[in-house]
């Protein structure tokens, strides 16, 4: 069974300048912590027919159960990280970047460098040539946290038996760890690889990207890394480590502005990165940080300030400057009516204070994404810092998107419809739009993906009975109008007329109907409609009304984007739209 995550679709965009997304690869990057993803956009058809593509990267970031992706990016991005100590790429290790010891039939080679205490990622290729030893007792182990010849950590690698099996030695005792069977066709004379993780969860052991080994107990330790092996002459090839190790690279890295932030991924070391004034005891991740960490009812951490003056901060990559929307994740308890939090963000040396009001939850929702407030921001590399000025404040992410400068009235807004954002058989008439094929679906969208609040007022007429439905859309971004596409190819919210009832739904390339109300429709004869958003809610107004029809708070709100219509029955007449973006 699929279970489509929050945050689902991972990568997309449709701008005219960036779309066409596709034929993914994921690949670990060269720090042997971090994860990217390689993709391509269409930039035009060659002159023998075939699309022209362009190569794309971003990269990938995980908080527990939530994977996501740094992007979709079309701006640059710093070059990703190499590891702290590295040989061997593309040639035999260099004997002058090691300690090679040979006594007797046993020779070491250990590195010239000392893995990180914290956390850090070891890896390991060889070649053993086992068929050259004959009768020998042969013994190959790659080394890690190696203090001297009576300290250190393995991992021995026993073709003749197909098993690895993990050693410490300590103070010159020898004691098993853990013992793994390898695959019975595993040829000792092809490539292989090893892979050490060793952080404050335990060490954790990979042989071929297989997991095969777990030492919960066993945290890192500093030291060198390396081989010993004993009557054999094995093909030593790339060898690493990186300071870094179960996605901690993921906390230095620069998070791209337009996009998402993961609160847990904040800048490692105190009063750097975050400022706790009561330390936690038993957080769920980065427990030496000893910040209010916990896991969250989709598996992903959470972090609290709980404390005036507490702080956490980010490594930011904005795209091009301007006004910035600024949203948080966060939880529901706390912040009772007369107590309202505030939230003071500072950018580099520049800060605002926010109060980020109630939270209106809607449904039971233990997490609501409310509006924190906008901020003029400058292209390129800044550090965020979100710091707790009252209350509480418990976050699994913030976002962060391009907003338009308010106010701004649009008295007729089908006037600035382009034909490009026109899809499907729309027909203009005295009395407004409507499209000419029963049963088609047709859309047309107008304005900005950057307006956040605003109110769109359109009249709908119906001039018959249908089964079709028509629509107004709003917050509407990602659109895009192919034939070989799911229908519903857009992100945002669509107010459905349909059998005398008004639905609204939620897409998300597909839709969920979340809220209706009845609506009547006499035959030609119209029917006002009018919509405002502020934050994440919704509330929807007939004929002027002043109380709206239907009021509906959406926890995980679509917070920006354009307007439109939409319909698939010439019964269904739009005319008069107007905006106005506050």
């Amino acid at each position: 069974t699929y279970n489509v995550p929050e945050n689902n679709p991972i990568v997309i965009s449709t701008k005219k300048d960036f779309n066409g997304l596709g034929h993914s690869s994921s690949v670990m990057g060269p720090d042997l912590d971090s994860y990217y993803i390689f993709y391509h956009n269409l930039v035009g058809r060659s002159a023998e027919g075939p699309p022209v593509r362009k190569l794309n990267m971003d990269r990938i970031v995980f908080n527990g159960n939530k994977m996501a992706v740094l992007g979709a990016t079309h701006f640059s991005q710093p070059v990703p990280q190499m590891p702290d100590f590295y040989d061997g790429i593309g040639k035999p290790l260099e004997q002058n970047s090691w300690d090679v010891i040979a006594s007797g039939n046993e020779t070491r080679w250990l590195s010239s460098k000392i893995a990180d205490k914290e956390s850090f990622t070891a890896e390991f290729n060889f070649i053993l040539n086992t068929q050259d030893v004959g009768d020998a007792e042969y013994s190959f182990e790659t080394v890690f946290s190696y203090g001297d010849e009576n300290n250190f950590r393995s991992v021995d690698v026993n073709p003749a038996l197909q098993r690895i099996v993990m050693f410490e030695v300590k103070d010159g005792g020898r004691k098993q760890i853990g013992l793994a069977q390898l695959p019975l066709t595993m040829d000792s004379t092809k490539l292989h690889t090893i892979r050490v993780e060793s952080d404050t969860q335990g060490t954790r052991i990979y042989f071929d990207q297989m997991h095969k080994l777990t030492a919960a107990n066993m945290t890192a330790k500093p030291g060198k890394i390396g081989y010993v092996y004993r009557d054999l002459k094995p093909d030593l090839q790339f060898t690493a480590f990186s300071n870094e190790a179960g996605g901690s690279s993921d906390y230095e890295t620069m998070k791209p502005v337009p996009g998402s932030i993961e609160a847990v991924h904040y800048l490692k070391e105190e009063e750097r990165g975050f400022h706790i004034g009561y330390p936690a005891e038993g957080s769920t991740l980065r427990e030496g940080d000893r910040v209010p960490i916990r896991i969250s009812e989709d598996g992903s951490h959470a972090v609290s300030l709980e404390g005036k003056g507490d702080w956490v901060a980010y490594k930011i990559n904005v795209q091009e400057a301007g006004t910035y929307g600024f949203d948080v994740m966060m939880n529901a308890e706390g912040n009772e009516v007369g107590n309202k939090s505030v939230l003071e963000l500072k950018i580099d040396g520049e800060s605002r204070r926010f109060e980020l009001g109630e939270k209106n939850i809607g449904d039971g929702n233990l997490w609501v994404k409310k509006h924190i407030g906008k901020m003029e921001l400058t292209r390129g590399e800044h550090t965020l810092t979100v710091k707790l000025v009252k209350g509480k404040l418990t976050f699994r992410f913030l976002n962060i998107y391009h907003t338009a400068k308010g106010p701004i009235s649009i008295p007729n807004v089908f006037d600035h419809i382009m034909l490009d954002d026109m899809y499907g058989n729309w027909i203009k008439s005295s009395d407004g739009y409507a499209v000419q094929t029963e049963g088609s679906d047709a859309k047309m969208y107008a304005g900005s993906h950057d307006w956040t609040d605003y109110r769109v007022e359109v009249d709908v007429k119906s001039t018959a009975d249908s089964l079709e439905e028509g629509g107004l859309l709003f917050r509407v971004t990602n659109e895009s109008e192919y034939p070989d596409q799911v229908k519903d190819s857009f992100m945002g919210y669509q107010l459905t007329f349909r059998n005398g009832r008004m639905i609204l739904k939620r897409m998300n390339y597909d839709q969920n109907e979340v809220a209706s109300v009845p609506l009547s429709f006499a035959t030609d004869s119209s029917v006002h409609i009018a919509v405002e958003v502020s934050g994440n809610t919704i509330k929807v107004y007939s004929n002027h009304s002043k109380q709206p029809d239907l009021e509906w708070t959406d926890a995980n709100a679509w917070m920006h984007g354009r307007v439109g219509i939409r319909s698939a029955s010439p019964t269904w007449v739009f005319a008069n739209m107007s905006l106005f973006l506050k």
